[in-house]
């Protein structure tokens, strides 16, 4: 009801007093209606959540440091200064292990200034540590040694012949990050439940099959694989 009608001394008068805040609470609410229509609803992201991230070497140094020394320039020689001790140590460390020396012959060589030669002894002491890493950067880099079949092992296993079986199945293509987990797996497989053999050991096993496998001569070379229930196949 917008209005009422009352009877007073005066006669009969419209209550407008009424009607009045009965329109400016209809206008309101209307207002507020299309408020929450309009309104875009936002879903809730990590900024709104908040995060935690640690803290990197400057920034640690800094706080440590001026606690002590409430000074910045002062912390900021103290940070150039490890800065440069830390960078000197690692470039002497890197030139006494590097396998390259500069040339006897000094300033004087006829060849280019970072002309120099091998010492073979540095070399191989230097290769040593790392033969494993760069075996398996190759053995990862192939194409299609490492490998998933389409079929189940379970059938693979049973069918006859299971080896010459797996020359001519259809593979696909793995990752990198996917044939890294793999090789990780066959490492373990040998060095733990197989054989009990030292990783170095057990990368220049695979290494060997590997080349084995790169070699064309050689027929009945079987890559490494998984099934399709990603469990890992016999290769060897």
């Amino acid at each position: 009801m917008l209005f009422t009608q009352t009877n007073t001394r005066r006669g009969t008068k419209w209550n407008t007093r009424r009607y009045t805040e009965y329109k400016k609470e209809d206008i309101s609410q209307q207002k507020n209606d299309d408020t929450q229509k309009n309104k875009i609803t936002y879903p809730e992201s990590s900024i709104t959540k908040g995060f935690e991230k640690e803290l990197t070497t400057k920034q640690t140094f800094y706080i440590l440091l001026y606690q002590l020394c409430p000074l910045i320039h002062i912390v900021d020689i103290f940070w150039n200064s490890y800065i440069n001790h830390r960078d000197k140590d690692i470039l002497d460390y890197y030139i006494r292990i590097s396998p390259f020396r500069p040339h006897p012959c000094g300033s004087d060589s006829i060849f280019h200034k970072i002309a120099g030669f091998i010492d073979h002894d540095m070399f191989l002491y230097y290769y040593q540590s790392r033969e494993t890493y760069l075996c398996c950067i190759k053995i990862i880099g192939n194409s299609d040694y490492i490998c998933k079949f389409l079929r189940p092992k379970y059938y693979l296993e049973d069918c006859h012949n299971y080896f010459d079986l797996l020359l001519n199945e259809e593979r696909i293509k793995l990752l990198p990050l996917q044939k890294t987990k793999v090789l990780e797996r066959v490492i373990i497989y040998l060095s733990t439940v197989k054989y009990n053999l030292t990783i170095e050991q057990v990368i220049r096993y695979i290494y060997s099959c590997y080349k084995m496998y790169k070699n064309i001569k050689i027929l009945h070379a079987y890559p490494i694989a998984i099934d399709s229930n990603n469990e890992l196949c016999r290769f060897e």
